[in-house]
């Protein structure tokens, strides 16, 4: 299950994830595990292509200097079904929870991080109405 989208090696952008916290930490050692880079997404990057972010190409966009979101947030590139299905289980098993994740797709690589953001707490909030 590719993603169809253009990365050389599985990628993950992380977003609100700091190193210094269980679930930061956890995150990276999982996904660095797995072979995959693991690149940080800061508030001021959040009006950049998520595409570009993964490392597929592309304009960066304007520095973002608004309020931030502060959900963690996740998005995988170029994982494998295998592969996504190891992260997810390693990642509850290790007792992360990350509401907000997504895989980046020929749909989703020109949004903006900020807009993946919005479309993915849409979805949770239609998909989890009592949360």
């Amino acid at each position: 299950m590719q993603s169809g989208v253009n990365t050389a090696l599985p990628c993950v952008l992380l977003y609100g994830l700091p190193r210094d916290t269980h679930a930061g930490g956890a995150a990276r050692a999982v996904f660095t595990g797995l072979g995959a880079t693991v690149r940080e997404v800061a508030p001021e990057q959040l009006l950049c292509p998520v595409g570009a972010l993964a490392g597929c190409g592309g304009p960066f966009g304007p520095r973002f200097f608004g309020k931030a979101p502060e959900e963690p947030v996740l998005v995988m590139a170029g994982f494998s079904r295998a592969m996504l299905d190891a992260a997810l289980g390693a990642l509850r098993k290790s007792g992360v929870s990350i509401p907000l994740k997504a895989m980046l797709t020929p749909h989703n690589q020109d949004w903006s991080m900020l807009e993946l953001i919005g479309e993915l707490r849409r979805e949770h909030a239609a998909m989890h109405p009592n949360v």
